[in-house]
């Protein structure tokens, strides 16, 4: 059953996403489950948005937090994301992340501009739960092996 506050991984096989697995095995994306049938994502093709549930069974896997939220956390985990609905792609994040990775060179955010991991990292951060100690190293697959996430079999 999805519920709220999970995170859906997905193993995607677009261009994009099969380049983003090179870095990232074995996911390419991530969103926050909002009920049964809507997500948060952003997406390399699409601002932050809250999407109807449409993903194909074999393609993701769906990971729920290991401690309880409570109210007051909930709360500021939804005005994150109310907060943050329409802000675009951060290619520029992206890209010198990777470069990072192969390089060692300095990762660039943008302002006002998440990627679908930052988003979720940064919602949790804010209620004092950090999914992954060393943030240089945030990818969809790092926060599915956070201390705080334990997956859940749909």
């Amino acid at each position: 059953m999805l519920e709220p506050y999970n995170i859906l991984f997905y193993k995607g096989d677009s261009v994009i996403g099969r380049v983003i697995r090179v870095f990232s095995k074995p996911y390419s994306h991530c969103a926050i489950i909002l009920d049964q049938f809507h997500t948060l994502e952003t997406a390399w093709n699409n601002p932050s948005v809250i999407r109807h549930f449409a993903y194909r069974y074999k393609d993701y896997d769906v990971y729920k937090l290991n401690i309880r939220l409570n109210n007051y956390q909930k709360q500021l985990i939804t005005q994150y994301i109310t907060e943050h609905i329409s802000e675009k792609y951060d290619f520029l994040y992206l890209i010198t992340r990777g470069l990072h990775l192969l390089f060692g060179t300095k990762i660039i955010n943008s302002k006002n501009k998440l990627t679908c991991d930052e988003l979720i990292y940064e919602a949790f951060k804010i209620i004092g739960i950090r999914l992954i100690e060393n943030d240089e190293m945030l990818t969809p697959s790092s926060l599915a092996k956070s201390k705080y996430l334990e997956r859940v079999y749909v």
